[in-house]
């Protein structure tokens, strides 16, 4: 099975006036804007579920023209930046724009790691479920994306997480060495991953179906 395609958005296509929402794939949670001074930078999940938009988590992605930097803006002229190469002191607030260089994790995946350039560190979370967003004193995840606001309300992020689930309960039935033993059942999951017509139920549906056979 392939991993499910993440509806991120192709930061060489992204508008600066687009307001997206800045994602860690790995800890499932979003860039949090905060106050509008003295600001630690924090990774939290949606306030109000998978399909509703939150205002203190949008922000801007802005490029530099012909380099493969990005500044993430969420107040009139402030930023995301980082103060020293200390863990944690990264703020929210700032009116320096200084850029990480971002580089596509895999070609066509929309998914990024971000580098600060001042101390070359990666942009990374502190925990699995979120955190404080660091660049010294993390948990090792730094694959990042950016998601537009009807992604999430459309509910192609919802699906996503489902397809991430169900996939997840593949790799695991694959890690134990027991696709033949369960290969009937691993077909009939496939056959909804990869539908065409497939809905956030429908993938649960399946991933807790062959949750149950192989459990």
């Amino acid at each position: 099975w392939s991993e499910p395609s993440i509806p991120g958005k192709d930061l060489n296509t992204l508008s600066s006036s687009e307001i997206v929402y800045f994602y860690n794939v790995e800890t499932d949670a979003f860039f949090l804007n905060g106050m509008d001074w003295n600001a630690n930078a924090c990774a939290t999940r949606l306030t109000n579920g998978d399909k509703v938009v939150s205002i203190p988590q949008q922000c801007y992605a802005l490029t530099s023209n012909g380099t493969v930097s990005v500044q993430l803006k969420s107040f009139p002229d402030r930023y995301l930046s980082c103060l020293s190469g200390n863990a944690n002191d990264i703020w929210v607030d700032q009116n320096q724009n200084r850029n990480f260089t971002y580089t596509e994790t895999t070609q066509g995946s929309r998914i990024y790691t971000l580098r600060n350039t001042s101390f070359g560190k990666d942009l990374d979370v502190t925990w699995d479920y979120g955190g404080h967003i660091t660049i010294a004193n993390g948990a090792g995840h730094t694959k990042w994306a950016f998601i537009s606001e009807t992604d999430i309300t459309s509910g192609a992020y919802a699906l996503y997480k489902a397809k991430k689930q169900l996939h997840g309960v593949y790799k695991a039935v694959c890690d134990a060495g027991k696709q033949v033993q369960y290969s009937t059942a691993l077909a009939t999951a496939h056959a909804a991953y990869t539908a065409g017509d497939a809905t956030e139920s429908s993938i649960i549906n399946a991933a807790r179906t062959l949750f149950n056979v192989v459990s």
